[in-house]
């Protein structure tokens, strides 16, 4: 590992960029709707923000990428939202909760939509519902299905999900076919659209609708205004947001990891993720803000089972005997993660004594390869959307790593609408992905990456993981409100994702932002896949 110095580092992160770059065009113009000149009287300034992956659309229901996530959920409100270890009240004030956790009673807020039209809880129905239906192909129905009457709305034996009702404006109660504990998560990543703007357009026509990439109404502080071209959106202050917006416009831009430094320090950024290596001399230069939170996400290689090439778990625990994580995380990251050996990583109590620890040791991984029957001659492919520093170099290490012990890894490049299509088609060998456990405390929220019901296209365990006697825990540890049965559930479930290896786990790289010295309000607690949600947070000083 000695050799991979911060020269080397750069160098490949350099070549990487090189791949990545192409060019901008207008995608877009300024809507009808909410816009920079008429939102925000009295407001001034502009904040921008950088997005680590390209945005393409604004719909919280097929939002697969990280940018298309974030800016979905800035334009269209989550009922809740995750800040460390609490969840957080967006378009929901309050929620309760019954004795057997079958019932969760959600009171909105009073609020309206930016073009001055309430929120009404037939606006939740109708988004639960739609995120739900199979017709919508939405990445989160699987959320939906502990819902009472979900199944029979999917299977098509009922118009409506008979667990959602309305008993007014400002109520809803969710009702579930059993006991669910950690139900919360669910919610927190589904985006409250408005049923006056989207309920005339028929849920299989969702994907690809003008009116999800230059919407006119949304529900966040701020929102769409215009595209000013592929890389870069600009937002206006919503007029109608139930709490003061700071500033005029917010702009969001894609930017490779060191465009978006060297940005920073110009000015021209005010809010970016800053790479590991650069968390200390930033800090001891001085000409920006950084802040720091917990990782709420798992830096994971992703295989596709059903192509056959990893199905044996010998074979993908050889790859992680194969790779020197702590080597990675001292010298790539800067000590600015931590090794993990399970993708159920959090919280505490649902860690068992006895996981299996995959240290650095590549005899091992040769017997477990030789074991398997493993072919030298065998492609794996390394699938990379470049441009983010700390992933571009780990992922150079992990190729020289397995081509070490006998496997002809091939780094792959692939842009991000590339990522969706071979993620839809499960042509991925090993894709190395942020998985975001959404919130930390609650372990249910790996459920719908791992459970046999939420293989893709119902839900999103892209992986094709299935493992019976795992969804047995995991039920079980999701209808038990004793803590005591809960930690007996997920510690006996997380002990077979630790021998599985369904998801490879590589390391919890800490929240790491730089800011631009004249923002204030900024709150790196906040789960990064939320981040946009609290923008109105964001101050300018000055």
């Amino acid at each position: 590992m000695a050799r991979f110095t911060k020269r080397l580092r750069w160098a490949t992160i350099v070549a990487a960029l090189a791949i990545a770059v192409a060019g901008c065009s207008e995608a877009g113009a300024p809507n009808g709707g909410t816009t920079g000149s008429s939102a925000g009287a009295g407001q001034a300034g502009t904040i921008t923000y950088q997005l680590y992956l390209q945005a393409s659309a604004f719909s919280p229901f097929t939002a697969l990428t990280g940018g298309d996530g974030q800016v979905s959920l800035l334009q269209f409100q989550p009922l809740l939202s995750v800040t460390g270890d609490k969840y957080v009240p967006r378009v929901a004030e309050k929620w309760d909760v019954n004795a057997d956790a079958t019932q969760y009673t959600i009171h909105l807020r009073k609020a309206t939509w930016s073009d001055g039209k309430p929120i009404t809880s037939k606006d939740v129905a109708f988004s639960l519902a739609a995120t739900a239906d199979p017709k919508t192909a939405a990445v989160w129905a699987g959320a939906m299905a502990p819902i009472k009457g979900a199944k029979e709305f999917q299977d098509g034996t009922a118009k409506t999900i008979s667990g959602i009702a309305t008993p007014d404006d400002r109520t809803v109660v969710i009702t579930l076919a059993q006991p669910h504990a950690g139900f919360l998560a669910n919610l927190v990543q589904v985006g409250i659209v408005p049923e006056h703007v989207y309920g005339a357009i028929a849920h299989d026509k969702f994907k690809g609708n003008e009116a999800f990439h230059t919407p006119k109404v949304g529900s966040g502080p701020y929102v769409f205004s215009q595209w000013i071209n592929d890389d870069t959106i600009e937002f206006a202050a919503n007029p109608h947001f139930w709490a003061p917006v700071p500033a005029a416009k917010l702009v969001t831009k894609y930017l490779t990891g060191d465009a978006a430094l060297a940005q920073l320090q110009t000015g021209e950024v005010d809010i970016a993720q800053l790479p590991a290596a650069e968390v200390e001399p930033q800090k001891a230069d001085g000409k920006i803000t950084v802040a720091q939170g917990p990782g709420s996400g798992e830096m994971t290689l992703h295989t596709a089972l059903k192509n056959g090439k990893l199905a044996d778990k010998r074979v993908r625990q050889a790859i992680l005997y194969a790779i020197d994580r702590d080597s990675i995380v001292k010298k790539v990251l800067s000590g600015q993660a931590k090794v993990v050996d399970t993708a159920l990583f959090a919280p505490g109590w649902a860690q068992p004594p006895n996981l299996v620890h995959y240290g650095y040791d590549p005899a091992k991984a040769k017997q477990l390869l030789a074991a398997a029957g493993w072919k030298a001659d065998t492609v794996v492919r390394l699938d990379i959307n470049p441009g983010q520093a700390d992933r571009d170099a780990v992922m150079q290490i992990v190729q020289g790593q397995l081509q070490a012990v006998g496997i002809k890894a091939q780094i792959t490049p692939l842009q991000p609408a590339q990522v969706t299509e071979v993620v839809k088609n499960n042509d991925f060998d090993l894709m190395i992905t942020m998985l975001n456990q959404v919130p930390l405390i609650e372990p249910a929220a790996i459920n719908v990456r791992l459970r046999c019901d939420q293989v893709a296209p119902a839900g999103i365990n892209i992986t094709g993981y299935c493992n019976h006697k795992l969804d047995d825990l995991l039920d079980q540890g999701m209808a038990s409100t004793e803590q005591a049965k809960r930690e007996q559930a997920y510690q006996q479930a997380n002990s077979i994702i630790n021998d599985d290896v369904p998801i490879l786990p590589l390391y919890v790289p800490t929240a790491n932002y730089g800011l631009n010295k004249r923002i204030a309000g900024f709150d790196a607690t906040v789960s990064p896949g939320l981040m946009l949600t609290s923008a109105e947070q964001w101050k300018i000083q000055g």
